[in-house]
């Protein structure tokens, strides 16, 4: 689900898993969801790759925002990940939500070189502000880029319970929170 805590209404999305969910149906898929009035659908980078099951998805339907939950940033080069995010983002209408974050890596070095290559990629981004940008944060640090960084936070297979812990009074911010749940 996306809570997006600067809005009074609750914006409902779902995570397909290319283990459940093949290429071949996300078109379907996605314009059901879009009849329901599902506000977003996200794609994790597992079996297929998150930004062309993107493409799919927005090539498929006019108003539901589509997001990648997430992409791990290290396996991309900042050159060639703007280029790529670009065009989808300008393609759709500019529905398209970056959502990345620094995969198996853990501790303090990932979490500097996840900015550092962040950084790089935001240097390079043609129009500046207009691409939304979600962070996946399963511990307090990320969480704290986030809110620095970001336009919002994706907490990947965390327990409501943890989320709560973890985020405390950030929902005061305008972060918006993406938790997808086992």
């Amino acid at each position: 689900m996306l809570f997006d805590f600067s809005a009074s209404t609750l914006k409902v999305g779902f995570a397909l898993r290319s283990e459940v969910f093949h290429p071949a149906t996300i078109q379907k898929a996605v314009s059901m969801l879009e009849d329901l009035g599902v506000e977003s659908v996200w794609f994790p980078d597992i079996a297929f790759d998150a930004l062309e099951l993107s493409a799919i998805a927005l090539g498929a339907t006019q108003k539901i925002k589509v997001g990648t939950g997430v992409i791990r940033i290290f396996e991309h080069s900042p050159e060639q990940l703007v280029k790529r995010v670009y065009t989808l983002n300008q393609a759709s209408g500019k529905r398209f939500t970056l959502g990345v974050g620094t995969g198996a890596r853990t501790g303090e070095r990932a979490v500097e070189d996840f900015l550092k290559h962040y950084k790089q990629f935001v240097q390079n981004y043609p129009e500046k502000g207009e691409l939304n940008v979600y962070f996946s944060a399963l511990r307090k640090r990320m969480l704290n880029l986030a809110i620095k960084e970001a336009n919002g936070v994706i907490f990947n297979f965390c327990s409501p319970s943890y989320v709560s812990k973890l985020i405390g009074n950030a929902e005061k911010t305008k972060l918006c929170f993406c938790g997808v749940h086992k």
